[in-house]
């Protein structure tokens, strides 16, 4: 039922759902939440489910040359590559899309 928890509520149940190794379906259930007020609140509060893994990059003196003018960044199965001048806003936009498909 829609409504019985508090934005702090969703919160802990977020971190629940994110710990369980249930399926949506199955976790909804057991809760007593419906599929449609998970995402709500999963779009609401910007969480995802999947465990983020940072990784340390090292980089060596001689790869610290910048030869062109555009960054490139891979995330998954997209690879951005971002030209001098670009807008910040859309880059934020361009990247909130690419976190909700991963």
């Amino acid at each position: 039922m829609q409504g019985k928890y508090n934005a702090k509520e969703w919160e802990q149940l977020l971190l629940d759902f994110k710990g369980s190794d249930m399926t949506t379906k199955a976790w909804c259930e057991s809760k007593g939440i419906t599929k449609v007020a998970l995402y709500y609140w999963m779009k609401k509060l910007n969480f995802t489910k999947e465990k983020v893994k940072w990784a340390k990059i090292p980089i060596k003196d001689s790869e610290t040359t910048i030869s062109s003018s555009f960054i490139t960044i891979k995330v998954a199965n997209f690879l951005l590559e971002i030209k001098s001048g670009f807008n910040k806003s859309e880059l934020k936009d361009i990247l909130n899309v690419v976190k909700q498909l991963c």
